[in-house]
């Protein structure tokens, strides 16, 4: 359920970032539940303690995902501003970025490019053939 809610919001876009800020406070919420349900205390049989046990380390792995997923957003963000003022990033500062989002090499680049590429002319076309 948890991986579940982590999908969900990354997969919903910018334009539904506030839903995805939502989705990702359940499943905060969702974590803080079940580390302070006294689940022993219960009487709940041998599996259902697992599934609970396995719930609960999904919750805060999804939790470090999306922190870290938000660092780097604001990272990313603060270098387009910088290069919005006309400031040029150090080679470092970018070689780092890359390396975070797993363009290591021009090949990887090239692929992301083309993706966005794809995505972008996906997206141009699905609003010029909607129906109003």
């Amino acid at each position: 359920m948890a991986s579940l809610l982590v999908l969900a919001s990354s997969s919903l876009g910018i334009g539904h970032s506030l839903l995805a800020v939502e989705l990702r406070e359940l499943n905060h919420d969702l974590a803080t539940l079940l580390n302070l349900l006294l689940v022993v205390d219960l009487g709940l049989v041998n599996n259902v303690l697992d599934v609970l046990a396995l719930l609960s380390c999904q919750c805060r792995r999804c939790s470090l995902a999306a922190k870290t997923k938000q660092a780097l957003k604001a990272i990313m963000l603060s270098l387009i501003q910088e290069i919005d003022r006309e400031n040029v990033p150090k080679r470092e500062r970018l070689e780092e970025i890359l390396v975070e989002v797993g363009m290591n090499d021009s090949s990887s680049c090239n692929e992301e490019i083309e993706s966005l590429e794809q995505e972008i002319g996906d997206h141009a076309s699905k609003k010029w053939t909607a129906s109003p």
